[in-house]
């Protein structure tokens, strides 16, 4: 028997795992799970070189992970100097916060060079999946660069794509008028050709694709530009992603789950968008950020921040999605979905569910330790709930205990 590099015990291990969904304890080695069970059972792995951690009751769960998050613009509101502190400093808050892991939407190609000198210098503290804008789409391809490239800390993930605006702005694209401003339905970036266009050649390519569309209009043509494209080039297992996906109907539900979609939500906006009924009228409002419908329908259904304009907190998003919306709350996701929105699903949805998601033997050594347990905590303390642990690849990247 192999001794541990680390072990936890005492925990209330919630592992989201059917075969073993609760544990005592945990053990690590060379950044996998080696065992999880009983503090008896996992106390066999530890040696005089095991770091013991002894959590007394507190509450261990699958490491966090943002799946849309603007990091470098959340570095330099922590006031970071140059692009290489930036990302520094936004990487040690997201796992002050309990992420051990991002889906880092860059804006440019130096962002990328950062993340890669990071990486080599061993200051990754957590798993970056890189989200690559539109406009390196051609230089990627060029290179025969695709989704997975790279290694388990750093990798391409998918191609962000813009459909249309913003709500807040006006500009996402609605079917209708605004009804607060009935002078406009908002704004498509990319005419349907362009978008079509686009799609196509990222997914020909085996990019996943992120696209951005908020409103109705825009979410209905990105629906036909990924219709075209599985015309022209059928594919199974793509997980490609429409990020917000605000304002939905009946009809569009079904249609992106016929096409096997991720819906990519960023909870904190059911509390920040708290004018929503104002500007899309009541019966549009219904279906602007119907969390329940889309799980259950059987959308894959993942969370995140969009930080910096949102906290960067999954424990905020969690509390979010279940106890946050002030109307429609027929739409509040239960704790066990909103969780596997920052953990099982997240991992699905970047081709990684055999390595993480879960607590359980053979996968990544990454997890996040609570002060309390969300399960037993009033919905409305869920966002009150400490970061007291984070493990990443086995290595404890931030520890408040």
């Amino acid at each position: 028997m192999f001794a541990a590099d680390l072990v936890i015990l005492n925990a209330n291990v919630v592992a989201f795992n059917p075969k073993q969904p609760r544990a005592q304890a945990v053990a690590v080695r060379d950044g996998r799970i080696i065992a999880v069970g009983s503090n008896d059972g996992v106390s066999r792995y530890v040696d005089g070189e095991t770091r013991v951690v002894d959590v007394e009751g507190r509450t261990v769960v699958p490491g966090f992970v943002d799946c849309h998050a603007h990091m470098t613009s959340l570095g330099r509101q922590l006031q970071a100097l140059d692009l290489y502190d930036v990302c520094v400093k936004a990487c040690q808050k997201a796992v002050e916060e309990g992420l051990t892991g991002v889906h880092w939407i860059i804006d440019s190609s130096e962002e990328l060079r950062v993340l890669q000198k990071l990486r080599w210098e061993d200051r990754l503290p957590l798993r970056v999946y890189v989200g690559v804008p539109a406009k390196l789409l051609d230089d990627m391809v060029r290179l025969g660069l695709s989704t997975g490239f790279g290694d388990d800390l750093l990798k391409l993930g998918f191609v962000k794509v813009f459909a249309d605006g913003f709500l807040r702005a006006g500009t996402a694209a609605l079917k209708e008028p605004y009804s607060d401003n009935p002078e406009t339905r908002g704004v498509m970036r990319l005419s349907q050709r362009k978008l079509n266009s686009i799609v196509l050649k990222a997914h020909r390519a085996g990019w996943q694709l992120a696209v951005h569309a908020v409103g109705d209009r825009a979410i209905e043509s990105v629906l036909k530009a990924f219709s075209n494209a599985f015309k022209k080039c059928p594919s199974v297992g793509h997980r490609h992603r429409i990020e917000h996906c605000s304002v939905l109907n009946p009809q569009l539900v079904k249609h992106m789950k016929r096409l096997g979609l991720v819906a990519s939500i960023q909870p904190n906006f059911v509390v920040s968008n708290s004018w929503i009924v104002e500007r899309v009228g009541l019966d549009r409002a219904r279906w602007v950020y119907p969390f329940k419908t889309l799980v259950r329908v059987g959308i894959t259904v993942v969370s995140g921040s969009d930080c910096p304009y949102e906290p960067i907190s999954p424990l905020q998003g969690v509390w979010a999605a279940i106890a946050a919306r002030p109307i429609f709350k027929e739409e509040s996701l239960t704790v066990e979905e909103a969780l596997k929105t920052y953990t099982v699903n997240a991992a699905y949805a970047s081709f990684e569910e055999d390595k993480k998601g879960t607590i359980e033997v053979g996968k990544f050594a990454d997890f996040t330790v609570l002060s309390e347990d969300p399960f037993k905590v009033p919905p409305d303390r869920i966002r009150e709930i400490k970061v007291e642990m984070t493990v990443v690849d086995g290595k404890i990247v931030y520890e408040r205990l």
